[in-house]
């Protein structure tokens, strides 16, 4: 069979090499991708799996569980995994994101059933269940656009931390007799208004008010269930989005820092430093994807 660059993705030697990247694989069996991947040591990455027909196996051993339609696999980087299409399943047809997760996602990387290092919800909702599948397939299309840009991965990875954050209130709400701090929808309409907003000049009051919400339920209730306060989770989401322009753009670290709604730029500098422990300067010497000959 020949490898067409769009399949490439799809078997077992691919590098995975992108920041993001999404797929959806249709197992028949004894036909297309009828395989098992086994990755002992993990990926450089993370990868998201949703099962939308048939059923999936994770492992062969003692560890063995199953995959249907509405369960969520999340696996960390690095995490041994070995998962393929059930035996007494004539399909396993599933769509997974491979993703490097920003550092202020790191509350949204669990779910409460962890099995030997993989992670596991699932979707009973059939509404729920249809609206992250229309937001995987939004990835998927942007993969494969023929016309991507630099902007795609970065509303790739808005439309990735909406389905995390999604998850994140099933689990809980679905998978729990005991319901803890619940993330509700008005978090993650504020969540996402804010991963399209965050470069524009920002306060607690300016949010508050473009949110409907009183200013003292917004902090609180942000920190409570977003793990951080509102301001660091802002700072960390345009650090990140600097330290994307830095690799791709040869605009001035100051003209960067601004478009990423920094107005401080010593604050800038440090910040970057303490969180990427490396100034501006040298992580774009040691990343740019452009012509450095002439570094600003």
């Amino acid at each position: 069979m020949q490898i067409t660059k769009n399949e490439a993705p799809l078997f077992p030697e691919y590098p995975f090499k992108e920041y993001i990247l999404a797929g959806e694989t249709p197992i028949i069996a004894e036909k297309n991708y009828d395989w098992w991947i086994d990755r002992p040591h993990g990926m450089d990455g993370w990868i998201i799996n949703l099962t939308i027909e048939g059923t999936g196996q994770v492992w062969k051993d003692e560890r063995r569980f199953l995959l249907q339609q509405g369960d969520i696999l999340l696996i960390p980087e690095s995490a041994s995994h070995f998962y393929g299409r059930y035996e007494n399943s004539p399909l396993w047809k599933h769509q997974w994101v491979f993703f490097h997760p920003p550092k202020h996602w790191e509350r949204l990387l669990k779910f409460r059933q962890n099995i030997n290092g993989v992670f596991k919800t699932s979707i009973v909702s059939g509404h729920a269940f249809r609206k992250i599948q229309s937001l995987f397939e939004d990835i998927i299309h942007l993969s494969y656009s023929l016309n991507k840009n630099e902007l795609d991965e970065e509303i790739s990875m808005n439309i990735l931390e909406g389905i995390l954050l999604r998850c994140a209130k099933i689990d809980v709400l679905e998978n729990s007799s005991i319901a803890p701090k619940q993330t509700d929808e008005k978090m993650i309409e504020i969540a996402q208004w804010l991963s399209v907003n965050y470069t524009k000049p920002l306060t607690v009051d300016i949010i508050s008010k473009a949110m409907n919400i009183s200013a003292h339920k917004l902090t609180t209730q942000f920190k409570e269930h977003m793990g951080m306060p509102l301001m660091r989770w802002i700072n960390l989401k345009q650090l990140e989005f600097a330290a994307k322009l830095l690799r791709v753009s040869s605009s001035s670290i100051k003209d960067i820092a601004k478009q990423a709604g920094f107005t401080d730029n010593l604050y800038f500098s440090r910040f970057f430093k303490k969180s990427y422990k490396q100034s501006p300067r040298e992580y774009r010497k040691k990343n740019s994807s452009i012509d450095s000959s002439n570094p600003k």
